[in-house]
Formats: C-alpha cells, sequence, structure tokens
C-alpha cells in the first residue's frame, strides 16, 4: 500500500500478521489510525495499495478503508522470488 501526499511524495506501507489474528479489523484498524496520524501532519492525495487476487482479507482491508478496485496488476514478493495475479485499489482525498 503507498500513501501519496504533496508533491507526490510515495511511502510505502506494508503488513503481515499471524493467521489466529486475521479477521478481527486489527489490520484496518492500525491502518487508519496511521493514514489519520499522516494527514495530520501533511495532506494525504491519494492511498493505493496491491495485493494477491486471492487474498481476499487484503481486499476487505481496502474496502474497509474506503477504497475501489482501479485496474489489475501484478504482485511480486519483495525477493522477487514469486510473481502473482493482483489487484490495485485507490482512494483519493479531496
Amino acid at each position: 500500500m503507498g500513501i501519496l501526499g504533496e508533491k507526490y511524495l510515495r511511502e510505502p506501507l506494508g503488513y503481515n500478521l499471524r493467521a489466529d489474528m486475521w479477521g478481527h479489523g486489527y489490520t484496518a484498524e492500525a491502518i487508519q489510525a496511521l493514514i489519520e496520524y499522516i494527514n495530520s501532519i501533511r495532506p494525504i492525495s491519494v492511498i493505493e495499495g496491491e495485493f494477491a487476487v486471492e487474498n481476499h482479507n487484503s481486499q476487505r482491508v481496502m474496502e474497509k478503508l474506503g477504497m475501489v478496485y482501479v485496474r489489475d496488476a501484478e504482485y511480486e514478493k519483495m525477493d522477487g522470488s514469486v510473481r502473482f495475479p493482483a489487484k490495485v485499489f485507490r482512494k483519493e482525498f479531496n
């Protein structure tokens, strides 16, 4: 997930939770608090998130944050070892 602010500065954000923590709303709650905090320091223009298509939990997190589907993409693990079909969601502010 990335957050774009003034002058299109991109700030990456990732998350990973243990399986026993899934489904409790912790991720959406933490990201929403982070967005509000960043926005109090400098205005946010856009947040954009990308997730592997089969990761329905991440899609639900983005929907809870008010993000909407914008396009299909390809998600790559950080080490470049695996690629997955992905979806990109986005929320614009102002």
